[in-house]
């Protein structure tokens, strides 16, 4: 600008007057350019002043959402396994910046020119949405696993309270196993299954679970209803594991006849008194074979060798 309107028309050009000088030098003093800047340079601050203010809010209040650290904080805020209400508390500090962000306009206009803001809102609302989602995938995966827990738990006790034992120990080993599992452990898996539902109600306020998910639910608490025929169920194979016990114990102390026929001076059942408690006891196996087959493939399948000579009387 300093350099402009340096040379001016000779005046005996407008008056047809020969001249040497078409062009008359004209230098501007510093003073006055020190002062036309010092003009210019307020106007344009005045002027682009509002443009200046507003980017430097936008910046103090999205800034955080830009900041290296804060994807290392999320990270390291879902390894240390926080609490729902954590996580809840953490996703309200992401909704309050989208928030914000929706209420950003596409245009924002003012006396020195329009701010686009298309790109800046999109990419805001992609760095606080993904920060929630990140989230979210680690509720949804603890819900799950301990679903899986819990079914687990129950599989076990199932498994266990089927298996015929071979020996005396492993009777009394299965006897206290059963009973600590129908107490201490069924108000443990009660316990945690209403967890679990408090769990999901306030899960599915948040996200939408996959109906795989949703089924894993139904099972988890679906088992407290299917155990307990189980635990009756346990009581007769607990009478068959003993009795076939106690026949092989008299076999080695020599009191079964050479025959295989009674022997009065045995303990063991006579064989047609055997044949009708046995009639009686097969009739809540068959019940129990309906409950078994609800639980799926996967339950069931480990269990299908232990069952298939499981009440034959042969090991």
């Amino acid at each position: 600008i300093a350099n402009l309107a340096q040379s001016l028309p000779a005046l005996e050009t407008r008056m047809d007057v020969k001249t040497n000088k078409d062009l008359l030098k004209i230098k501007l003093s510093e003073h006055y350019l020190s002062h036309a800047h010092a003009v210019l340079e307020t106007n344009l601050d005045q002027l682009l002043a509002p443009i200046f203010d507003y980017t430097h809010q936008m910046e103090d209040t999205f800034d955080a959402l830009y900041d290296e650290s804060l994807i290392e904080g999320i990270k390291d805020f879902i390894r240390a396994e926080p609490t729902f209400d954590q996580c809840c508390e953490k996703i309200r500090f992401f909704q309050d910046y989208l928030e914000k962000i929706s209420n950003l306009v596409t245009n924002q206009y003012f006396n020195a020119g329009r701010v686009g803001q298309n790109d800046v809102i999109k990419n805001l609302r992609e760095f606080a949405q993904s920060f929630i989602e990140d989230i979210l995938k680690y509720l949804v995966a603890r819900h799950r696993a301990e679903n899986e827990r819990i079914c687990g738990v129950f599989s076990e006790v199932m498994r266990r309270a089927f298996k015929v034992p071979q020996s005396t120990e492993e009777l009394i080993a299965m006897g206290d196993y059963m009973l600590h599992a129908n107490t201490e452990l069924m108000e443990e898996l009660k316990a945690a299954n209403v967890r679990q539902l408090h769990f999901l109600a306030r899960l599915v306020e948040l996200v939408t679970l996959e109906p795989e998910h949703v089924r894993l639910n139904a099972k988890t608490v679906h088992w407290l209803l299917m155990i307990q025929p189980i635990f009756k169920q346990n009581a007769t194979v607990s009478t068959l594991g003993t009795d076939d016990t106690a026949h092989l114990q008299t076999e080695r102390d020599g009191k079964y006849t050479g025959n295989r026929g009674y022997n009065p001076s045995s303990n063991r059942t006579p064989r047609t008194t055997r044949s009708v408690h046995w009639e009686q006891m097969i009739q809540p196996i068959f019940k129990q074979n309906a409950t078994v087959s609800t639980l799926g493939t996967d339950d069931t399948a480990h269990l299908q060798t232990e069952r298939h000579g499981q009440y034959t009387g042969n090991r």
